[in-house]
């Protein structure tokens, strides 16, 4: 295999090097969450999806899933889909061998997206947001009934309840959950702007944006809403009360709701990343000869890994010999 990889998350290629989910003159993008995204300049050449690069406002074609497409001379890449949020992507490169980078993934699916399909690799580099075994996480179906009922109960008491997440994609899985329910949740202006790109795209979502003509009737009774999560707070419920007069309910949908407390009423353990378990079995299924692991508790899978037989070693910690080998 002709290419190499770098422990500052960059791929060297023949001609070029191939940044992954971080600046450079060449990047690849794998989804538009900022924390991936960051510092990426519009000026540089980036390899994406076309929703990604619309959540991200990047005037470029981008590249569609399962579409091969060349990056260097004679290496040629493509993506497929990550099930995390609109766009989102695995890269494979093929170059003799193939070499496979996750970026966030979910392996089960949701009320938008499809899970991520494991595929055979030589060398993967995986993400490990979730990558100790204690996250488990209960089935997303599951969480989406309790979250309907939850809101349902709420309007039928005639209050309020407000729902946080991050305001690209989490944002946009609770309105589909709650569209599933039957409602149509009230949404900030920011989450409603990044709501029109996924229904641009076939994601269709119905919302009532709060400074729209149909929001003044919608607010004047019970009403569930949507909003970015950090703006969720008793503060902002305790406002509401008291300009509305009714009850107001808060619940937060995030994965580390398994294991952390949050200062809300409710927490739904909803992720739109895979679970420990579910990235092991991913790994197990795509079979790779050599594991990399990036991000979060990438020592802890490094080590349960190799448990299991692979031969695994975090990103950060390998030393120009280990990464010789995975090349």
């Amino acid at each position: 295999m002709a290419i190499s990889l770098s422990p500052a998350m960059a791929v060297h290629l023949p001609d070029c090097e191939l940044s992954l989910d971080r600046p450079g003159s060449f990047c690849y993008l794998s989804h538009a969450h900022s924390d991936h995204a960051s510092g990426i300049s519009p000026t540089s050449r980036i390899i994406a999806t076309p929703e990604t690069l619309a959540l991200r406002s990047i005037g470029s074609e981008g590249v569609h899933y399962n579409r091969s497409v060349k990056i260097a001379s004679g290496v040629k890449a493509v993506l497929r889909s990550a099930g995390h949020i609109l766009g989102s992507s695995i890269l494979r490169i093929e170059d003799g061998a193939s070499f496979e980078y996750t970026g966030d993934f979910c392996l089960s699916d949701g009320a938008l997206h499809k899970a991520a399909e494991p595929e055979h690799c030589d060398i993967m580099l995986v993400e490990s947001t979730y990558g100790s075994p204690e996250w488990r996480f209960p089935p997303r179906q599951e969480v989406a009934e309790q979250m309907g009922a939850w809101a349902s109960n709420i309007l039928a008491k005639g209050g309020i309840g407000l729902i946080g997440g991050y305001v690209t994609g989490k944002s946009q899985e609770l309105i589909a959950i709650l569209n599933q329910a039957g409602i149509a949740p009230v949404v900030t202006t920011a989450i409603d702007r990044v709501c029109t790109v996924y229904d641009r795209f076939g994601c269709k979502l119905d919302r009532i944006a709060a400074d729209s003509l149909d929001a003044d009737s919608t607010l004047s009774g019970p009403f569930i809403a949507v909003v970015p999560q950090n703006r969720l707070s008793y503060l902002l419920a305790s406002r509401l009360h008291k300009l509305y007069r009714r009850p107001v309910f808060t619940a937060m949908a995030t994965g580390w709701g398994l294991h952390y407390r949050f200062p809300v009423d409710k927490v739904f353990v909803l992720s739109d990343h895979a679970d420990f378990h579910e990235i092991v079995e991913y790994v197990a299924a795509a079979g790779p000869k050599r594991v990399l692991t990036c991000h979060g508790y990438d020592k802890e899978l490094a080590a349960e890994l190799r448990k299991r037989g692979f031969n695994a070693v975090p990103l950060r910690e390998a030393n120009q010999r280990q990464l010789a080998e995975f090349a």
